[in-house]
């Protein structure tokens, strides 16, 4: 894990015994705690949290980061945007993402309802017709901000979870 001490020299690295350790980028959040080798079934008999190579992470990554290799799921970090949508997938639980609470998207008003956030949301959080406002649903929006990433107009952004609640409240009560 992270250590306060850590001064990312990777000096610990070579010598470990066991190949254990691995220098990761500090400012990655996704991250597989498994250094494991071993088939899914003999990883399974020593360990309960050690990958299984089930290729359910590199079926979900939209961005092709994660391999699986020598049946251990491994994150290309220059590939990796942090989405976390193979945190959740894992049936192991090795894969962590250390955001402790994520953004949610937020649609300014200057949408113009071209429908491609809705397409490419993950989770289908994204609610609104052709060229109209469209809304997020701040509940099933996981903050991985593909929608944001793919919005033409760049009219989506990502905010605290509490302030997207508050946002659309205020448009409930305009409407109304």
């Amino acid at each position: 894990m992270i250590d306060d001490k850590c001064t990312g020299c990777g000096l610990c690295i070579p010598p470990c015994p066991k190949n254990l350790l691995e220098l990761v980028p500090e400012n990655k959040d996704v991250h597989i705690f498994c250094r494991s080798l071993d088939k899914g079934a003999d990883t399974k008999k020593v360990c309960n949290v050690g990958c299984i190579a089930c290729n359910k992470c590199d079926k979900v990554c939209p961005y092709d980061a994660i391999t699986i290799d020598s049946f251990l799921a491994r994150i290309d970090y220059n590939k990796c945007t942090g989405c976390g949508l193979c945190v959740p997938v894992c049936p192991t639980n090795i894969i962590s993402d250390l955001i402790p609470v994520r953004e949610v998207a937020y649609v300014h008003e200057e949408c113009i309802g071209c429908l491609i956030c809705k397409k490419v949301c993950p989770v289908d959080a994204i609610t609104g017709e052709s060229k109209q406002l469209h809304f997020v649903d701040p509940v099933k929006c996981i903050g991985c901000t593909i929608c944001a990433d793919k919005c033409p107009p760049r009219v989506i952004e990502m905010r605290s979870s509490q302030a997207k609640i508050n946002a659309q409240t205020e448009r409930v009560i305009r409407a109304a």
